[in-house]
């Protein structure tokens, strides 16, 4: 027999899939980055590549901008979907959609008209003001593309439409690349060439990303027009952490610079630059982990199911230990590889940037918990323990340890800042969670999951099926019944609940356990406020049974009882495909 208690199985192949996807994405994107640079200082001159660095002021505005509205409509929605109205949904992602095009609108013309003001204000001079100036102009007109695709990602992960996401990021990174060096070695459009290719590198995906939503059977179908501030609000407030990391990050960045001034000289400077910059690809694994974890939690806190939450932050936080400590490893062996990749100055320096490198690299477990921590809370509305979280772990644990570093063992222990301010931040954490349920002698006592969860169901019960064996279902109906009973429900609901198990869980083992393929199944069912819910999520092959029942509906008594019994004995029936789960919603 393989039936469980829990969806950890579920709840685990999800996560992976969905990880390894942001994983790709992320990556793929810092490539494109790259290369902008690479073709930039090559093929441009030293002239542009002095203008571009005065750019990234507004750049990071467009950035946390996105980090903002992406990540209040992906808590939004997550909620949405969880909650399992689909026509609520519907609306929330309208709304979110409309205002997030309404503000990149506004946002690029500001940009835009004020292109000459941001430069000189940002310290261009001289000849540095006009190619820094054309390369803003350009940026701006990206602006809204930029932003409507970190918007889009979490949205399409909901969706199940993995495939379609990946292929957009390819074409957006391969056609960036592409004109990139069209504009250098043929164009000559210069800094506002390079922008521009950008620009047409980010539309070109979101012409893939469209389609999606026209069709009639996805979640998020043919959104339209919806006007809400109450929502722009909604997406701000849920967002502003995401933000405010980033924004925490650059100012760690650069009073450590400072430091690193006065401890080092530019030498050290230079190093510092060059592994930050190699850097990001220590972060790629805790950014994916963030992402995924703000949805999962959004989804289970959205159906109040604490012991999806707990299954939730377990997975997220067992891919930044396994992952990260991998990674470290290979970082640690191939650090001068790594460095040579993103190091443009003497050799002198280089051995310096390598051994930086690998004391950084140490602290990608510890990024990775603390922000999965950091996301569950995100995801389940708790602001307070969000920003916490974000003022400590991305700017003030590293900042005290850096000084404490450098004055007790000179320029090189700086770098270990990042590692030992991290896990001071997890184990801080990890006590104050802990404390929150000094009753739970559990490992579980760590989940930072709001105590109104739960609070008024009267009954639940859990289970999860792998095999593709018809006995299961059996014993399942079996259990539910005694449940039933057990929590006073009336012979009626009992038998009609057990009977609705058997058929249903049955007919998808049937149609979705035949391909020989693993799947996992998992049954849920909720007393709440007096009313019976019973929940049926697999991860087979996309199958709506309420569109079935329409569809092929006949008078044969005997086919697909298990539908019937659940469609008459129902006050309402929700499908929901999300993160490629089908999702049955029964209310009795």
């Amino acid at each position: 027999m393989s039936i469980k208690q829990k969806s950890t199985g579920l709840i685990n192949n999800t996560f992976r899939s969905t990880f390894l996807v942001h994983i790709l994405t992320t990556l793929t994107g810092i490539i494109g980055s790259v290369v902008d640079g690479m073709v930039t200082g090559k093929y441009l001159g030293e002239t542009s590549m002095a203008a571009f660095g005065f750019t990234t002021v507004v750049t990071l505005i467009i950035s946390i901008a996105g980090s903002v509205l992406s990540t209040g409509s992906s808590l939004i929605n997550s909620k949405k979907l969880g909650e399992g109205n689909l026509e609520d949904t519907r609306r929330s992602f309208s709304a979110c959609l409309t205002m997030t095009v309404i503000t990149t609108v506004f946002l690029a013309f500001f940009i835009f008209l004020f292109a000459k003001p941001a430069a000189i204000l940002a310290g261009a001079d001289g000849i540095l003001v006009q190619p820094a100036v054309d390369y803003i102009k350009g940026y701006a007109i990206a602006s809204p593309a930029i932003i409507l695709f970190a918007l889009l990602m979490p949205i399409l992960q909901m969706d199940g439409e993995r495939n379609k996401l990946l292929l957009s990021v390819v074409v957006m990174t391969s056609s960036d690349i592409v004109l990139d060096f069209l504009n250098a070695l043929v164009l000559h459009k210069g800094m506002f060439g390079m922008a521009l290719a950008t620009a047409i590198s980010y539309y070109a995906s979101l012409i893939i990303l469209i389609p999606h939503f026209l069709k009639k059977n996805v979640i998020f179908s043919r959104p339209k027009p919806l006007v809400s501030f109450p929502v722009l609000w909604q997406m701000v407030r849920g967002g502003l952490p995401t933000g405010s990391n980033q924004l925490g990050r650059l100012i760690m960045s650069f009073v450590i610079n400072r430091y690193l001034m006065f401890l080092g000289g530019a030498p050290a400077v230079a190093a510092n630059a060059v592994i930050l910059s190699a850097g990001h690809l220590c972060l790629i694994p805790g950014t994916a982990i963030s992402s995924t974890t703000q949805i999962f939690a959004g989804v289970f806190y959205g159906e109040e199911d604490r012991k999806g939450l707990e299954s939730v932050l377990d997975t997220a936080l067992r891919y930044a230990v396994l992952v990260d400590v991998a990674l470290v490893l290979l970082f640690e062996l191939f650090a001068s590889p790594v460095i040579v990749l993103f190091y443009t100055q003497g050799a002198e320096g280089l051995s310096l940037a390598v051994a930086g490198f690998r004391l950084y690299a140490l602290c990608m477990p510890f990024y990775g918990m603390n922000i999965a921590f950091r996301a569950f809370s995100q995801g389940t509305g708790q602001q307070k323990e969000t920003y916490i979280i974000t003022f400590f772990d991305g700017l003030i644990g590293p900042l005290i340890c850096a000084f404490l570093l450098g004055q007790l063992w000179g320029l090189q222990a700086v770098w270990l800042c990042y590692a030992l301010g991290e896990s001071i931040v997890l184990a801080v954490i990890i006590v104050a969670f802990r404390r929150r349920n000094p009753n739970n002698r559990t490992a579980k006592a760590v989940a930072p999951i709001p105590k109104e969860i739960g609070n008024d169901v009267e009954a639940e019960f859990q289970a999860s099926i792998s095999d593709n064996d018809l006995k299961e279902t059996a014993d399942a109906s079996i259990r539910v019944k005694t449940f039933c009973k057990e929590h006073k429900a009336d012979n009626r609901t009992a038998f009609f609940l057990a009977l609705s198990v058997e058929e249903s869980c049955g007919n998808i083992i049937e149609r979705g356990f035949a391909d020989g393929k693993p799947h996992q199944l998992h049954l849920r069912i909720l007393k709440k406020k007096g009313e019976w819910i019973l929940r049926l999520r697999d991860d087979c092959e996309h199958f709506d049974p309420i569109d079935y029942m329409e569809q092929f509906s006949d008078d044969d008594p005997a086919s697909n009882i298990g539908l019937k019994v659940l469609r008459g004995i129902s006050k309402e029936m929700t499908y929901l495909n999300t993160l490629k789960l089908n999702n049955l919603i029964v209310k009795i």
